[in-house]
């Protein structure tokens, strides 16, 4: 940005490259055009925290709030110059203190309301449409805690009276959202829209709330006949600003709807979401909701650290789409982004000897239905270390039992792999179709009432049989045995075998061989062996001596 560019052509290109991203900046940018004038005006070159301040100070309010406001919008400015000029320098963010004070609204009462809805019959004479306007309108706000501009912008097309929903358009971050109403909302619509079309006839305007001349209303004079009914009331604002505002009609209602809730006995803390929804609030979701969620995961769920990290995966994916998607949000989810990952011990996998597998596979009993469905269960985890997802999603037709035995898994990432099947395997696998009468479309492990078996159905019969199997291999005594603890043993045992680990990670459908590394560090029996070939440190070694017969054979050669 070159030196001799105005201040003002600064601000342009400033504004211009935020609002490429969906940022309307209409406040932000006549703040900046105001420091830009005074920039100009005092001939300066670079941005100093010298002009930051004095300009800050120059403010029409001489309140500190005031000035770090502007700070606030100016520090975004500062760093978009910073960067073809590094001898900017960035305001500190709380040079005069914080920069936003949450004031308290004037809540209405419903004695309130109602005196404000029978006062709006005085604003004008009789057969106008003026104060059905000014009726239906604040009433509008106070039952569905629309925001005023929310509610000029609707359209006749907007208002569905017949289904009872609202259209909200262009909402603030340019949201979109669907208001349903009350029966008795809809009721007052439909009479202000008759009363409407009966005095102001053939009006070029869709606007649904309309003046006496049929063109659209505006915030000003619904701000004025605010004032006026208030005035004839002689109420006085109870709250921290100084007058009567639109706005807390839609803070009476989020107010009386959360007060409703707690006195229905409700929980307020799982509400609070569902009606930032309806009020349309840009931020429903921040950095501090997501950490108490992930907080309330590990204490009240007691779900470990595996399982938060999990569910925090999915959050940070979807506020990577919302990054993309809605620029105006790119903060909250940078800061939804910036959430790490809890660190967690990693114990080494658990798997059972070939002397508990044997005792777990004999465990169900082959004479009952269940029995030989869970004979079939076990054999297919153990012989191919299937996910228990996969498990449950083969069919008959993914059975090749003729020339060359093997099962089609469905795996992760809607990858498809072929596993070969033992012949024990496919003895169990004949009986049971034997038996069962399935057809190939059918889950090959199905319930009672024939459709696919649930993750929760695999636990609970692994567990049958776990108990089953103990006094037989009292080992298995309180073991926390899984369906993956028998994909675990599948891998081990391969391992021991002999198998490589890129043939174990193509039979598991592991993404990446690194994962199947874990089995090596869980195999002790695999360190032994590489233990005793190597000698210990304090064992002296001994220097090998040919015999005489061995020289001479050398020589001879």
């Amino acid at each position: 940005m070159s030196a001799t560019m105005t201040w003002a052509a600064r601000v342009e290109a400033y504004l211009a490259y935020r609002r490429s991203f969906g940022f309307d900046l209409s406040v932000e940018g006549g703040q900046l055009g105001s420091f830009a004038r005074f920039a100009d005006q005092r001939r300066a070159e670079r941005l100093t925290l010298e002009l930051a301040t004095d300009w800050a100070r120059a403010s029409r309010h001489p309140r500190p709030i005031s000035w770090a406001r502007r700070i606030e919008v100016l520090r975004g400015f500062a760093a978009f110059c910073l960067r073809t000029d590094p001898g900017t320098v960035v305001p500190p963010p709380k040079l005069f203190g914080p920069a936003h004070r949450r004031l308290v609204p004037h809540i209405y009462t419903a004695e309130e309301l109602q005196s404000l809805l029978e006062a709006t019959d005085r604003l004008g004479p009789p057969g106008r449409l003026r104060p059905a306007t000014c009726r239906t309108l604040f009433g509008l706000l106070a039952a569905t805690g629309l925001r005023i501009s929310e509610a000029l912008k609707l359209t006749r097309a907007d208002v569905d009276l017949e289904a009872g929903v609202l259209d909200i358009r262009d909402a603030k971050c340019h949201q979109r959202r669907f208001v349903p109403l009350h029966a008795s909302v809809t009721v007052h619509l439909q009479a202000y829209a008759q009363l409407r079309d009966q005095l102001v006839p053939g009006s070029g305007c869709d606007r649904f709330f309309l003046r006496d001349d049929g063109r659209a209303i505006d915030q000003r004079s619904m701000l004025y006949a605010l004032h006026r009914v208030c005035r004839q009331l002689g109420w006085q604002v109870r709250g921290d600003h100084a007058h009567h505002r639109l706005h807390d009609l839609r803070h009476t209602f989020i107010v009386r709807s959360a007060l409703r809730l707690y006195e229905q006995g409700g929980d307020v803390e799982r509400g609070l979401p569902d009606l930032s929804i309806y009020v349309g609030h840009a931020r429903v979701v921040d950095a501090e909701l997501i950490l108490g969620f992930l907080a309330h995961l590990e204490a009240e769920r007691h779900n470990a650290v595996r399982s938060r990290n999990a569910r925090l995966a999915a959050v940070r994916a979807f506020a990577r789409y919302v990054a993309v998607q809605c620029p105006p949000a790119l903060l909250l989810a940078q800061r939804i982004l910036a959430i790490p990952m809890k660190r967690f011990d990693r114990p080494l996998l658990g798997f059972l000897s070939r002397g508990e597998v044997q005792a777990l596979l004999t465990a169900p009993d082959p004479a009952t239905w269940c029995g030989r469905r869970d004979r079939v269960l076990l054999q297919l985890l153990y012989n191919t270390g299937a996910r228990v997802s996969e498990l449950i999603g083969i069919r008959v037709c993914d059975l090749e039992l003729d020339v060359t035995p093997s099962v089609r898994l469905h795996g992760k990432g809607r990858k498809q792999r072929t596993v070969p099947l033992w012949k024990e395997t496919v003895v169990e696998i004949r009986h049971w179709l034997q038996s069962a009468g399935l057809q190939k479309d059918q889950a090959l492990l199905p319930n009672r009432w024939g459709k696919p078996m649930t993750r929760s159905n695999v636990a609970e019969r692994l567990a049958r049989a776990v108990s089953a199997a103990t006094p037989r291999c009292p080992s298995l005594q309180g073991r926390g045995i899984s369906p993956h603890t028998l994909r675990h043993t599948t891998a081990m045992h391969l391992l021991q075998a002999g198998v490589d680990l890129t043939v174990i990670a193509l039979w598991l459908g592991h993404e990446s061989p690194v994962t199947t590394h874990g089995y090596v560090e869980a195999d002790l029996a695999m360190k032994e062996r590489a233990l005793a070939a190597i000698a210990p440190p304090e064992t002296r070694g001994t220097r090998y001596r040919p015999t005489d017969a061995l020289l001479k054979f050398l020589q001879a050669l």
